[in-house]
């Protein structure tokens, strides 16, 4: 059909150069655009059929399986061989001119140890085993260096007492004093104030990270009644400005052990988190020296005291860690509370936090640390008549040996 379109378009063209028909007639005009259009949309349909013919066998080409050839080139470290992939293609597609090999590069699609190198990891695996225990014997040696360390310390601890005392007059008995007249309170009826008590810490260190340690404290507070008020203590009735003392003994057994810890290579210890079980024995006495009445009698000058030995189970945890060169910081929390034990309810809580100045050399624990802190010792217990709260709290100082 279109040959025909195209011999008749012909047909008219010839015939229109001659010069009978030069000038053409405005219908043979328009049949020469018509033409004319046909021509082009023809030739777009042809150039679209072709793009679809070549994308049809690219996609044919793509599902066709290839057939590969591998070759092996070592490389230039001896240690990896590279592996190129090549597909089948005529001879005349392989042959390429040396100049052209030297110029480019080729592509390595992966790369595969040589066997020289294979045999090279298996000998070095029992290195990297050697590696390995060296590295855990020289932190077993970093911690020995630490092993069975002494620690000493000297302190000096300004303690405030504040709280409240009511003691019976039999402590098997119940008392029948309200709190008016028998609970004493520590900051506003007496005059006791802040004493300056010595202190002693001992610790021994085994294992790099198991320790015990001892801690002594002696608060001995004297003070007088107050504000011209009464209080009866073991069922006598003290008068204004009668003379009291509390005297408190306290003793600290404890184990403590480090979850983790880092040693330097000098062995000193960078930081801590340990865990503490330990046991606070408390030595509390009670004195009253003053006129005093009883049952309504006068019974002139009279002195009377209570002592307690008190023990108090606690657990805790403690962490340290350098923040500078020769700067230490560390601190603990203590705590134990029981409920309806042979009829007392008790609670303990003791806190501490430090800062130590290292003022020797730097050749491991064989230091001397100055020391700079705040502490609180809470004593709660309550039964049988007797309340007993006792809060000391203050800064301290102390000077620490460590050998």
């Amino acid at each position: 059909m279109f040959k025909k379109i195209i011999t008749i378009a012909f047909i008219i063209t010839a015939v229109s150069r001659i010069p009978a028909f030069a000038e053409l007639t405005p219908l043979q005009i328009k049949v020469r655009e018509a033409f004319a259009k046909m021509k082009k949309e023809h030739q777009q349909i042809e150039e679209v059929a072709k793009v679809e013919d070549d994308t049809e066998i690219v996609i044919a080409n793509e599902n066709e399986e290839v057939k590969n050839t591998i070759a092996v080139m070592p490389a230039n470290d001896d240690k990896y061989a590279h592996v190129l992939i090549a597909s089948d293609q005529d001879e005349e597609d392989e042959e390429y001119d040396d100049e052209e090999e030297d110029e480019g590069e080729a592509i390595v699609v992966a790369t595969a140890p040589t066997k020289e190198t294979s045999k090279k990891v298996e000998a070095e695996k029992p290195r990297k085993e050697e590696v390995k225990t060296a590295a855990e014997a020289s932190s077993k040696s970093r911690t020995a260096k630490i092993d069975k360390k002494w620690s000493v310390e000297a302190l000096g601890w300004n303690s405030e007492l504040t709280g409240h005392i009511k003691i019976a007059e039999n402590k098997d008995t119940l008392s029948q004093l309200t709190d008016a007249n028998g609970r004493i309170d520590l900051k506003n009826d007496t005059s006791l104030d802040k004493k300056k008590v010595p202190g002693l810490k001992l610790s021994y260190r085994h294992g790099g990270r198991a320790s015990f340690e001892f801690n002594w404290i002696n608060v001995k507070q004297d003070g007088h009644l107050l504000n011209g008020v009464q209080k009866e203590f073991k069922g006598k009735v003290y008068a204004a400005d009668a003379n009291f003392k509390i005297n408190n003994s306290m003793y600290d057994l404890l184990w403590k052990y480090r979850f983790t810890h880092k040693v330097e290579e000098s062995g000193r210890e960078k930081s801590y988190v340990a865990g503490l079980l330990g046991v606070k024995a408390s030595k509390m006495e009670f004195t009253f020296d003053g006129n005093a009445t009883e049952n309504g009698i006068n019974i002139g000058n009279h002195h009377e005291g209570r002592s307690e030995t008190v023990p108090v189970p606690y657990i805790g945890v403690e962490a340290g860690t350098y923040i500078g060169e020769k700067l230490y910081l560390k601190g603990y929390y203590r705590y134990l509370k029981l409920n309806n034990i042979s009829d007392y309810d008790a609670e303990h809580s003791d806190y501490d936090v430090s800062l130590s100045y290292k003022l020797s050399g730097s050749d491991g624990n064989q230091d001397i640390f100055l020391d700079v802190g705040y502490r609180q010792v809470v004593y709660d217990v309550e039964g049988k008549g007797n309340d007993v709260e006792l809060k000391y709290k203050g800064p301290y100082v102390g000077l620490e040996f460590r050998f």
